[in-house]
């Protein structure tokens, strides 16, 4: 076919292939850039370039323009790089690069602009990798790696086609091809004057023969060739296998010795009286809008039993403690429930009820991974501490308290899961055993007992009829309390409601709410109930945190989501009030915090469904997202050493201690301070910060490791040439076909000794073979394939398919001669 005709269809080729990289490259960009409408036209710019400009031919780019806007794109994109954060810094980047690509795509495709777009698109996903991408960058990141390795060779074979036509070889260019030839003949005859002086009329005839070749040597130089015959298969295959090792070992290399960047803050979500579900420290009343639930995932809960760390499915909804709320402000025209500040106790904080001392072993261990930035620690109370040693299932070192990041973990044991259910009673940790102890605990009972009754004088009037219908004006506190739970969940009296409508500007939100609206959501009912008890001299508080979770029975632990926040109520009972069997743990002198649950819905009892095919899919899929999250992204170098080296160390117990991570470490950090560098420093260690020094070291490395390889290759043939002349430079830069040649003639005795030309050699071998009363032909061949030889290494000529099968042809009827030879 003739080199036109193969370029077109692989010029189209090329530009689908390129364009679809540049669509994955701005795509994976898009999935976490903050002005997503440049990755977007990034991604649809390809398809409108390949139409109007590779197709149609109607917008071109000339250089200058082309340069002209290149120049104004990465000042726009570069406009204040050096203000901005790390994260901005590479926000700006990848905007450069988008724009980049969006000039070169309607610039006039060549193997440069091809080249540009393909290095262009990879530092794209270079840029993405270092952003906090979920698990579905792998399965783009695969895709990318096919379309670039077939878009690499579709390029190679382009540039080979390309530089064919280009490079023409003329009449006049073959024959001072042929002139250099001949005096490159001469000048051997002239070196060796011992040999058979080469006539003139000899040379004669050579150049006659080779330029009755000059028709065929310029039709294959015009492309009438195959494209294995233009680039072969073996060394298409080479180069794209090399290039895959090398951008593996890099990005090994890189991976592991380099943190990942500093993860991005998401905001937490508004609160329930915002637009959007989701936890907040406090509870503001608002008293119109729509809640809007939200699918985000907050945590990741496994439970576990502690003896033998075997899952736990639980039977009912679990409840997770965020914030107790017991102080109720009604300052600057809004409602609001906040968590009051005692006098020290031993609770343990934002959220957090230590157990009393157990004495008994059936504690359930809860290892929980919080996707939050607040600095608040959900989890099923009340918990003990763990020890030092105890490691999450999840893989991961467990974080420490002042630790903070995107996405945090940690790790408690509770007593409150009893046979699959999780208890209502947590025992109150300050049990009431020094004054201070003391003091603390009439202050916290004092701050859940406030109620001002001008404030709520319907709410407290229908408590009082609840009560009294139910003959409980003098019962005991756990009943009244059990009476009031049921008024809010009796049938027909309230109902739930994201859609919040309270009008009675004049009144207080939850007084409204009880006398007149009755509908709303979970944190006005909590509020009415706390304010009920209240009323009747109950310590009462609201509680916020997360109700529920969808468990995943691939992974094994339970999924929360914003749409799960909820607030309940908690009321504190003395102990002999509390049903025996509902005591988290061992009780305490200091009572008891009973948990209820005024709002009205779904039954706390789980119904046990068996997973469709959908369900586990994105079940697996987000036990994935979890598996990248912990063993790709959060590996940083901490958990590296954590992770990655201290168990390896561990295995190879017995290598000598100088090959172990933490002794190599202080090696290299030592001989870097000797030399001036500070490499790995160590107060930004941990942070997900790309270390300039590092990366220095690693590619320094890299460089003296090619550079070591490539002197010791130097050396290897340096020393090959020197035992075996054979080897020598030149004629290892034969082609194959003449060093097969070569060794037939070793096989009958004729070999080429130093100072001698090939054409005398093949002239040898000819006599030999004439005497030898073989075929007249066949003596005739080393002849004719040295002429091809001198055509191809010296001439700059190419083979076509049918000479390479002459050629073939010849090399097989030699050795048959050979064979014939060695028998008589």
């Amino acid at each position: 076919m003739e080199a036109e005709q193969v370029e077109k269809p692989l010029s189209r080729a090329l530009s689908l292939s390129v364009g679809a990289m540049t669509v994955l490259g701005a795509i994976v960009i898009g999935l976490r850039h903050s002005e997503p409408w440049l990755p977007a036209l990034a991604a649809i710019v390809p398809v409108i370039s390949f139409l109007v400009t590779d197709i149609w031919k109607v917008v071109r780019l000339n250089w200058w323009v082309a340069n002209a806007v290149t120049v104004l794109a990465v000042g726009w994109s570069l406009r204040s790089f050096l203000q901005v954060s790390s994260e901005e810094k590479l926000m700006a980047i990848a905007s450069m690069i988008c724009l980049l690509q969006i000039v070169l795509l309607f610039q006039e495709k060549t193997a440069r602009i091809y080249w540009h777009l393909v290095v262009l698109s990879v530092l794209q996903v270079v840029v993405a990798s270092a952003l906090d991408l979920g698990a579905n960058f792998v399965p783009l990141v695969v895709l990318f790696l096919g379309i670039g390795l077939t878009t690499l060779m579709l390029l190679s074979v382009y540039r080979e086609v390309t530089t064919v036509r280009s490079e023409r070889f003329s009449f006049f260019q073959l024959l001072r091809g042929n002139g250099l030839l001949l005096r490159k003949q001469q000048a051997g005859h002239e070196k060796q004057p011992a040999k058979t002086e080469c006539p003139a009329s000899k040379l004669d005839s050579q150049a006659a023969m080779l330029l009755s070749r000059a028709p065929r040597v310029t039709a294959a130089e015009h492309g009438e060739k195959s494209l294995l015959a233009i680039f072969p298969a073996r060394l298409l295959f080479g180069n794209t296998v090399l290039l895959s090792a090398v951008t593996l070992l890099l990005a090994m290399v890189f991976f592991y010795s380099t943190p990942r960047l500093k993860e991005v803050f998401r905001p937490e979500g508004g609160s329930f009286g915002g637009a959007v579900s989701g936890f907040q420290p406090e509870v503001r009343l608002a008293r119109t809008g729509r809640i809007h639930l939200s699918n985000r995932p907050v945590m990741r809960v496994q439970l576990s039993r502690m003896s033998d760390r075997r899952p736990v499915e639980m039977m009912e909804e679990l409840y997770f403690h965020g914030a107790m709320l017991s102080e109720y402000l009604t300052d600057d025209g809004e409602s609001r429930w906040v968590e009051a500040q005692f006098l020290p106790s031993p609770a343990g904080g934002r959220g957090t009820l230590l157990a009393v001392p157990q004495t008994s072993n059936a504690l359930v261990r809860q290892d929980i991974i919080l996707e939050s930035n607040a600095n608040r620690r959900f989890a099923i109370m009340p918990v003990l501490s763990l020890p030092d040693d105890t490691t999450p299932v999840y893989g991961g070192p467990r974080r420490g308290r002042g630790e903070r990041g995107r996405h945090s973990r940690y790790a408690w044991a509770t007593p409150a899961i009893i046979s699959k259910s999780q208890v209502k009673a947590i025992p109150n940790p300050n049990r009431r055993q020094t004054s201070l102890d003391e003091i603390a605990f009439i202050a916290e009972i004092n701050q859940a007992r406030k109620f001002d009754e001008e404030r709520f004088p319907r709410l407290a009037q229908i408590a009082e009829d609840e009560l009294e219908q139910h003959q409980l004006t003098e019962g005991r506190a756990f009943d009244k309390a059990v009476a009031l739970e049921r008024h809010f969940l009796a049938a027909g009296e309230y109902q739930y409601s994201l859609n919040l409508d309270l009008p009675g500007e004049e009144i207080d939100p939850i007084e409204d709410f009880v006398a007149n609206v009755k509908a709303g959501h979970c944190e006005y009912f909590a509020s009415a109930m706390v304010m009920m008890l209240r009323s009747q001299g109950i310590p009462a508080r609201l509680v916020r945190g997360y109700k529920g979770g969808t468990f995943n029975s691939v992974g094994k632990y339970y999924l929360v989501q914003e749409r799960d926040s909820h607030s309940w109520v908690e009321v504190w009972l003395p102990n002999v009030e509390v049903p025996p069997t509902e005591f988290a743990g061992t009780a305490s002198e200091g009572g008891a915090w009973y948990r209820f649950d005024p709002t009205p819905g779904r039954s706390n009892q789980i119904v046990l469904e068996t997973a469709d095919t959908w369900d586990r899919m994105a079940q697996a899929f987000d036990y994935v997202e979890l598996l990248w999250r912990d063993y790709v992204l959060s590996l940083n170098s901490s958990r590296q050493e954590e992770m990655v080296y201290a168990p390896l160390t561990a295995q190879a117990g017995a290598l000598p201690q100088w090959v172990e991570f933490r002794s190599l470490m202080w090696w290299m950090r030592r001989t870097g301070a000797f030399v001036g560098l500070d490499l790995w420093p160590r107060q930004n260690r941990g942070a997900r910060a790309f270390e300039g020094w590092a990366a220095v070291f690693v590619i320094v490395a890299l460089v003296a490791l090619m550079a070591s390889i490539g002197v010791a290759r130097g050396v290897w043939r340096v020393v090959r040439a020197w035992r075996n002349p054979k080897h020598s430079r030149g004629v290892n830069r034969s082609p194959e076909f003449y060093r097969r040649l070569e060794r037939l003639l070793a096989r009958m005795a004729v070999e080429r000794e130093t100072g001698e030309t090939a054409r005398e050699m093949a002239q040898a071998a000819e006599a030999k073979i004439a005497a030898a009363n073989v075929t007249p032909a066949v003596a005739a061949l080393p002849d004719r394939l040295v002429t091809a030889y001198y055509l191809v290494r010296f001439g700059g000529g190419r083979l076509d398919k049918v000479e390479s099968d002459g050629i073939e042809q010849a090399l097989h009827e030699i050795e048959g001669a050979v064979a014939q030879m060695r028998r008589k």
